[in-house]
């Protein structure tokens, strides 16, 4: 286990957990993909390998429990220019190379509420 960890410690980190970043999102059936914002939910072990696990932001609100509504108090920087969603079930992985840019980020309370709310998903 050690030996992965130090294999790890030259990369570089670029993003964090609770950036929103722009990212070329798929759709379920993969014919396609639109660059939308999603949140990143990995922490720093998952980072560090390049790859993050993130989570869609839409501005659809489908008004179900898997949508978790964002407002201005969630952010630590500028808020998102439309009202937004977290969809709770709508997670992927993806690598460094293919995020386009950091948007915002959102504040510690707001991860943890979204930690939370995955993990309830899950039981």
């Amino acid at each position: 286990m050690a030996e992965i960890e130090d294999a790890d410690i030259n990369v570089s980190l670029n993003y964090q957990q609770g950036d929103i970043v722009w990212v070329p999102f798929p759709f379920t059936d993969l014919s396609r993909t639109k660059v939308r914002p999603a949140l990143i939910i990995s922490n720093h072990m998952v980072n560090k390998t390049g790859d993050y696990l993130l989570m869609m932001i839409t501005h659809v609100n489908k008004g179900d429990s898997l949508s978790l509504e964002l407002n201005e108090g969630d952010f630590d920087g500028p808020p998102l220019p439309y009202k937004s969603y977290l969809r709770l079930h709508k997670i992927f992985i993806l690598n460094r190379s293919l995020i386009e840019r950091k948007v915002t980020a959102s504040h510690q309370g707001a991860i943890e509420h979204v930690v939370f709310s995955i993990t309830r998903l899950l039981r």
